[in-house]
């Protein structure tokens, strides 16, 4: 669940003493946050990775009992050492897991330190102990910056010192210089907030000695022994200063960054078939609908069926030969509501959206730019039309400016409002690229269209729409043979 790092007796000690510490405000912002949302007992909380105990401590105020975890034993042991609150209790906990019941803790935070982590299973975690509306902060701080006097120099050399030891840091450290931007909570509301800042005076040893518990300059000095290059920091930085005394303060402060997200309200009663919804997938943010809430073979408990809006699944919605949904293979995926919120700003990568047209049917029409008109290609396609007794040859059927579409016999049939209001604005370019997806050779279909009224509630594919749109009756089909291209559309 996490890397190992600041294992040493040594470096876990310089670490307790050298680094800085977050001040009060900073976790005031954090005590307001859960309290807008979380009315119930500040009991327990815990802090993952706490290291030597730095942020553990400023827990302490505000809740009955607070729990330190870490995998390094000496880090977990120098806090106990240091260690003079009663309601605060350090522990190691294998691979950074939470040992705490389901839905007993108020708060979880981790400071500087979730960039190590396996963040799914974090989350995982993080949403089995957390209780409704528990808040979940990640929080750290960047780079020290140096200010007053000469400041624009000394910092020039203290970035040119990090950038000769940035090879040197693990990967995953790079996250802390982005401020966790590719960070993603996985919950619905949630806040970032870079107002605090950590401010100190130091002389040049104090804060070269911050700058020796890095990870990037201990990697450095194990492979080269002999290079000592903080001492060269430390004569180009006093020469910058333009003083005699060593001694001299110097003005530091450090940017901080936090992220804070409430635990979703939702339950499996709440959720509905056709809920759009964002789905925490390998680290990252997808998209997609509900399209199944129930149990499924092999597995416990409720499980959501959702359709991807892009191929970031599993399957097509079917387990084990047991169909749940329909969807693209690899758009398909099975999760449980811990891993889902409510998706605010849903990204449409489908091209098609349902919308009712009248009280009698539902059908499923395109989204269209405000470009060009498009001339549409004559489809092969014969059309019977019940209740009329009549049969269209549908052959070059004409666009028109008030948007109805003429058949051979010049029999007029209107599309209704709200298809024809968009018709005209189709994308000429997203049409010709659909056709080139299109089979050379389209298999002749015969479709049976009853007038509008008639028909019951249902969705029609978007290669209906079109037939729809070109014979003016919107309307169930039986289609006694399937049209060769895929039946979804994509923007790109």
């Amino acid at each position: 669940m996490s890397k190992r790092f600041f294992e040493g007796a040594q470096h876990a000690a310089r670490y307790a003493i050298t680094r800085p510490t977050y001040p009060p405000e900073l976790m005031e912002k954090i005590i307001n946050f859960l309290a807008m949302k979380y009315k119930g007992v500040y009991d327990y909380a815990v802090d993952i990775g706490c290291g030597s105990g730095q942020s553990t401590e400023l827990l302490s105020p505000y809740f009955q009992k607070v729990y330190g975890y870490d995998v390094s034993e000496n880090q977990i042991k120098e806090a106990k050492t240091k260690n003079k609150i009663s309601n605060i209790e350090y522990q190691v906990s294998a691979n950074n897991a939470i040992p705490h019941a389901n839905k007993s803790l108020c708060l979880i935070t981790a400071a500087q330190a979730a960039h190590w982590f396996d963040l799914k299973q974090f989350y995982s975690e993080a949403n089995r102990t957390l209780k409704q509306m528990g808040v979940l902060a990640l929080y750290g701080y960047e780079l020290p910056k140096i200010d007053g006097e000469n400041s624009t120099q000394l910092n020039e050399i203290f970035q040119t010192f990090y950038k000769k030891l940035l090879p040197y840091f693990p990967p995953d450290r790079l996250q802390i210089d982005k401020k966790y931007a590719d960070i993603i909570l996985p919950y619905e509301e949630q806040i970032r907030d870079e107002s605090v800042k950590i401010k100190y005076e130091w002389n040049l040893d104090r804060f070269l000695a911050y700058v020796s518990t890095w990870s990037g300059y201990i990697h450095y000095m194990q492979k080269y022994p002999d290079k000592n290059i903080i001492f060269d920091l430390r004569r180009d930085l006093f020469k910058a200063m333009k003083t005699e005394n060593e001694n001299e303060p110097m003005k530091i402060y450090f940017g901080t960054f936090i992220l804070l997200g409430h635990k979703n309200m939702l339950t499996y009663e709440s959720i509905i078939i056709g809920q759009r919804v964002e789905v925490f997938r390998n680290d990252k943010i997808v998209y997609g609908t509900v399209l199944y809430k129930g149990p499924i073979v092999g597995r416990h408990g409720i499980w959501l069926g959702i359709d991807l809006a892009t191929p970031d699944g599993d399957n097509d919605g079917t387990l084990r030969g047991r169909v749940y949904f329909r969807a693209p293979l690899n758009y398909g995926i099975f999760t449980t509501i811990d891993h889902i919120r409510l998706a605010s700003d849903f990204p449409r990568k489908r091209k098609s959206v349902y919308r009712t047209v009248n009280k009698k049917s539902i059908v499923e029409e395109e989204l269209f730019g405000n470009t060009d008109p498009l001339v549409l290609p004559p489809p092969s396609t014969n059309a019977s039309i019940s209740n009329s007794k009549v049969t269209l040859s549908l052959k070059n059927p004409q666009e028109r400016p008030n948007s109805s579409i003429f058949c051979e016999k010049e029999t007029r049939y209107p599309l209704p409002q709200t298809l024809a209001k968009e018709y005209d604005y189709k994308i000429r370019k997203e049409r010709l690229r659909k056709e080139k997806m299109m089979s050379k050779q389209i298999d002749t279909t015969e479709f049976t269209f009853a007038p509008t009224p008639s028909i019951p509630p249902v969705f029609m594919p978007p290669s209906e729409v079109d037939r729809a749109k070109r014979t003016g009756f919107v309307g169930m089909s039986i289609p006694r043979y399937t049209v060769v291209y895929d039946q979804y559309d994509f923007l790109e």
